[in-house]
């Protein structure tokens, strides 16, 4: 039968191992950290000082940067009192484009990009 070449050979073995060449046992998982333990009773403890934390600058209240899309777009439209529904017509990139230069402050925008250009 056909076998790969020495050279081609030397390249998968570069390549991560997936579960197809492994043996029985391997389990690639997903890259999840391992967060706590589960004790012998199957229950988990969370070990909190292995969970993530995320650190909010001080000063994002008054950071001159808005959200790409405008804060008065919503994605549901509302019909009463409580009562939302999904938009008829679909979003278009040119409709998108429109909302963005009409309500996305995207003067401000154009002024931090080109002070970063700038440095």
């Amino acid at each position: 039968m056909f076998k790969p070449t020495q050279c081609m050979l030397g390249r998968l073995r570069r390549l991560p191992l997936t579960t197809k060449q492994a043996r029985k046992g391997f389990y690639k998982g997903n890259g999840v950290g391992m967060l706590g333990t589960i004790d012998r009773y199957g229950r988990f403890t969370v070990d909190w000082n292995r969970v993530r934390t995320f650190v909010v600058p001080r000063d994002v209240d008054v950071c001159k940067l808005t959200p790409f899309v405008a804060e008065s777009k919503s994605k549901n439209e509302e019909i009463g009192d409580m009562e939302w529904q999904k938009p008829v017509e679909r979003l278009t990139g040119s409709k998108y484009l429109e909302w963005f230069k009409t309500d996305g402050n995207n003067e401000e925008y154009l002024e931090i990009q080109e002070e970063a250009t700038r440095r």
